[in-house]
């Protein structure tokens, strides 16, 4: 039996969002780590390259939020989706 996979809205910030020439995309996914599968399938190279470690997990500097939670980047399965929840992407923050 196939598990029902929410609809969910991805959002993207400079300079991913340039990166990939879009700045928010919905799709169906259980969690996290099903996200970022289809997005790295989706976008490829220009995505994972830029967000994702060789070894698949999330590059620590990049920020993860499910709606105003952070996500645990270590397991972003355990991060599951509901109806209607929005994860943002935020990209290395630098300051001086």
């Amino acid at each position: 039996m196939t598990k029902h996979k929410p609809s969910v809205k991805i959002k993207f910030y400079p300079p991913l969002k340039d990166i990939l020439g879009v700045g928010e995309v919905s799709l169906s996914a259980r969690d996290v780590s099903d996200a970022l599968e289809i997005l790295s399938e989706r976008y490829g190279e220009k995505f994972s390259s830029e967000v994702l470690e060789p070894g698949g997990g999330v590059k620590n500097y990049y920020i993860l939020l499910l709606d105003d939670k952070p996500v645990n980047q270590q397991n972003p399965a355990a991060a599951k989706f509901r109806k209607g929840d929005v994860l943002h992407i935020f990209p290395p923050v630098a300051g001086g």
